[in-house]
C-alpha cells in the first residue's frame, strides 16, 4: 500500500482539519474492501469447485479470512484456497470517498480531575484524571487508549507548566530548549483511567470510526483550572497555572 499526500496532481477534496485523517482515509479503505468482499464473493458462487458455488451473493458472509454459507457457516473456505483455484491472482478494487457536509463528525469528550495543593508552596499537582470519549468505532483498543493518555499528559503541561516567553525586540522565543522550557515528567504523570464509548457512527462515516486527536487534550486544562477553583476559591484563566498566580 503506498499514501500520497500533498500532491497537487490529486483530485480537490474537503480540508483536512478536527481529525478527520481516520473518517477520510478509513473510509476510502472501508468502501475499498466491501468491493473486493463482493469480487471474491462473486468468485466463489460461480466457481463449480467452491463449496459455495450456486448462493446467492447475499447468502455469504466473511470472517476470519473465509467466506461461508450464512446458513451453515461450515460450508465454505479460506480465500487462500479461492484464489490458489483461480492462479494466485488478487482480487483488487478502488474506491473513493467524498467527505460529507449533511451530518456532524464531531468527536465528544468529557475530563474529571482530581488535584492537590500543598499549603506552604501552593504548586498544583493533578493526582487523578478519568476521562471519557465518543469517538465512534475504536479500531485499536491499545492504540487509542495511549493515545488518550498522552494527549491528557499534554494537557496536564499546557495547564499546569508550559509556556513560551518572547522577546519584546526580536520576537523570538527566549526559552527554545527543554532546559528552560517545562514539561511534564514521570513523577508529574498521575493515574490516568481512559473509557471509550465505542459505539459506530456510521452516518458520519461508513466505518463507523472518528479520529481524536483534539477531543483526548482540549477539555484538560478547564478540568483542572476548575479543579483549583473548586480547592481555592480563585478562578485562574491565563495559563499556565503557576504558584505566584496563586499567591495573595
Amino acid at each position: 500500500m503506498s499514501v500520497r499526500a500533498g500532491d497537487t496532481n490529486l483530485p480537490r477534496t474537503a480540508g483536512n482539519a478536527g481529525s478527520r485523517t481516520t473518517g477520510y482515509t478509513g473510509s476510502a479503505v472501508h468502501l475499498a474492501t466491501e468491493k473486493a468482499r463482493k469480487a471474491a464473493v462473486r468468485m466463489a458462487v460461480t466457481d463449480p469447485d467452491s463449496p459455495l458455488y450456486g448462493l446467492a451473493d447475499g447468502e455469504v458472509e466473511a470472517a476470519d479470512g473465509r467466506l461461508f454459507h450464512r446458513g451453515d457457516t461450515k460450508r465454505g473456505e479460506t480465500y487462500r484456497a479461492l484464489l490458489a483455484r483461480h492462479g494466485a491472482k488478487p482480487v483488487l478494487a478502488e474506491a473513493s470517498y467524498p467527505p460529507r457536509t449533511s451530518h456532524s463528525v464531531t468527536t465528544f469528550g468529557a475530563h474529571f480531575t482530581e488535584a492537590r495543593l500543598a499549603p506552604d508552596l501552593p504548586r498544583v499537582r493533578v493526582t487523578r484524571h478519568v476521562a471519557v470519549f465518543d469517538v465512534g468505532r475504536i479500531t485499536n483498543h491499545k492504540a487509542a487508549r495511549n493515545q488518550a493518555q498522552g494527549g491528557i499528559v499534554f494537557g496536564m503541561g499546557w495547564a499546569l507548566m508550559e509556556k513560551l516567553t518572547p522577546d519584546p525586540v526580536s520576537g523570538r522565543f527566549i526559552d527554545p530548549a527543554l532546559t528552560d522550557y517545562h514539561i511534564p515528567v514521570n513523577a508529574d504523570v498521575p493515574d490516568i483511567e481512559v473509557l471509550f464509548i465505542d459505539e459506530p457512527d456510521t452516518i458520519a462515516y461508513p466505518h463507523g470510526s472518528k479520529g481524536m486527536g483534539e477531543v483526548v487534550s482540549v477539555g484538560v486544562a478547564a478540568a483542572i483550572a476548575n479543579a483549583v477553583h473548586h480547592a481555592t476559591g480563585k478562578r485562574i484563566t491565563d495559563l499556565p497555572i503557576t504558584p505566584d498566580k496563586l499567591v495573595g
